[in-house]
């Protein structure tokens, strides 16, 4: 009990001081005086501990997203995009449908316009040898166009790939029906029906965020303190070297940070790039007008 009683008096003595720092970096520039009294490891944990949360919070969003994604609902508009009446044989290498060719599968009536501009059909079912060009592909108005033996799409506007039907020993029939039953099956799995997947997505999202902001967050600021370092050289004179103005800005970034992240959630991102290093400048500049005399100081030898 006694253990237990430790860890949490200390987990809250870390929370307390995290919230602590986030508050002081924003509103007191004579803290900075501590700030540079501390061990380097402190700044560099309360940078971490920071990106970690915003992180936290960015996955959070993301989560949110995918838990309320609805799976039949998707399952059931794949199924719809099908057509009734279309049947699709594969065999050895062959496609096959039982309607006369040329046979299109039109884009959906109230799709934006951004996904109908340059097509009006998801795929072209055409006959073996008359899609040549990208101009025959562009001609029917397709995403894809499948022949016999090939499918057929426009990797650039100037460009089409082709990719050869796999070869089937077994022969496949797919139709609207057996989209459906494919699709119940997904939905029956546990995976699916547990949404199992918002877990493991959040395995994967969650560190690999944590991770690539902090990196690009820490590369950036390096950068960003070379103008208030030599701000401080020339007119401040108060000794702070560069390294000790990086520690600086792990804190004096926070109030931006932690501004420009919630005008993003609410859908304002107004604080970027100037918008985003001008306040960080003047911020970084007046908590280091209010260091003292800063040197560091080295062991003698005895």
């Amino acid at each position: 009990f006694q253990t237990t009683l430790h860890y949490e008096r200390r987990i809250m003595g870390i929370f307390k001081t995290f919230f602590r720092t986030i508050i002081l970096s924003s509103i007191s520039p004579a803290y900075y005086n501590d700030v540079l009294k501390t061990k380097t490891w402190f700044s560099i944990k309360y940078f971490a501990m920071l990106q970690l949360v915003i992180s936290l919070i960015a996955s959070a969003a993301i989560l949110l997203a995918l838990t309320r994604f609805d799976v039949s609902r998707s399952i059931s508009t794949i199924a719809a995009l099908f057509p009734a009446d279309l049947v699709i044989t594969t065999q050895q290498g062959k496609i096959a449908i039982n309607q006369p060719l040329p046979y299109a599968v039109p884009i959906p009536t109230g799709t934006p316009d951004e996904y109908t501009a340059q097509a009006k059909n998801i795929v072209v079912f055409e006959k073996e040898g008359l899609i040549k060009n990208v101009q025959d592909l562009q001609n029917r108005s397709t995403l894809f166009a499948i022949t016999e033996s090939s499918l057929y799409y426009l990797k650039k506007s100037t460009e089409m790939s082709v990719i050869a039907i796999p070869n089937l020993e077994n022969k496949l029939e797919i139709s609207q029906n057996t989209v459906r039953m494919i699709g119940q099956k997904i939905m029956d799995h546990k995976f699916v029906a547990y949404k199992m997947y918002v877990f493991i997505v959040a395995v994967i999202v969650i560190p690999f965020l944590f991770i690539f902001t902090l990196c690009i967050q820490l590369i950036v600021l390096f950068f960003f303190s070379i103008i208030p370092w030599i701000i401080s050289k020339i007119f401040l004179r108060n000794g702070v070297g560069f390294a000790a103005t990086y520690r600086v800005s792990m804190h004096s970034v926070t109030p931006i940070l932690v501004l420009s992240t919630a005008l993003e959630y609410a859908h304002k991102p107004v604080l970027q790039g100037w918008f985003y290093f001008l306040p960080y400048l003047v911020w970084t500049v007046v908590c280091l007008r209010a260091v003292k005399k800063f040197e560091k100081t080295i062991p003698h030898k005895k």
